[in-house]
């Protein structure tokens, strides 16, 4: 490669223009994660915590060491009950019978960010089983 008297000034100009732009891209990624550990609580919190507190892990699935997710479907009728709910992606019949249960059982409030007569379609998720719980 040759370098004349114009392309070495060139390389000098970019290189200093690099830097700069370099330092400013770290400047803005230092506030984003501090904005990421102090997360504020969105209205699914409720919804997340209700469903790992709730969700029971049935145990002919955990014998055989199924784990996984099951998409249940369902709809809100115009008093923001639960209606029609049916799996729309199954991991197991156990697993399946599980997730329409909590999702039958779910307080009704922890849905009222979603408008009445909307259809959902809701993760219920089932993790593999430790070696500890499979052991007992």
């Amino acid at each position: 490669m040759i370098f004349t008297k114009n392309s070495g000034f060139l390389l000098a100009l970019l290189l200093a223009a690099t830097v700069p732009a370099l330092a400013q891209s770290n400047a803005k990624a230092a506030p984003a994660q501090a904005t990421a550990s102090a997360r504020k609580a969105t209205p699914f919190d409720g919804l997340r915590k209700y469903m790992a507190e709730n969700t029971r892990y049935p145990e002919q699935a955990r014998a055989k060491g199924i784990a996984g997710t099951v998409h249940v479907r369902f709809e809100r009728d115009d008093a923001g009950r639960i209606i029609n709910p049916s799996i729309a992606k199954s991991l197991e019949p156990s697993c399946d019978a599980e997730a329409i249960r909590v999702i039958k059982t779910m307080p009704l409030h922890l849905l009222n960010v979603f408008p009445p007569g909307m259809s959902m379609l809701l993760p219920v998720v089932f993790p593999a089983p430790s070696t500890e719980a499979t052991k007992q």
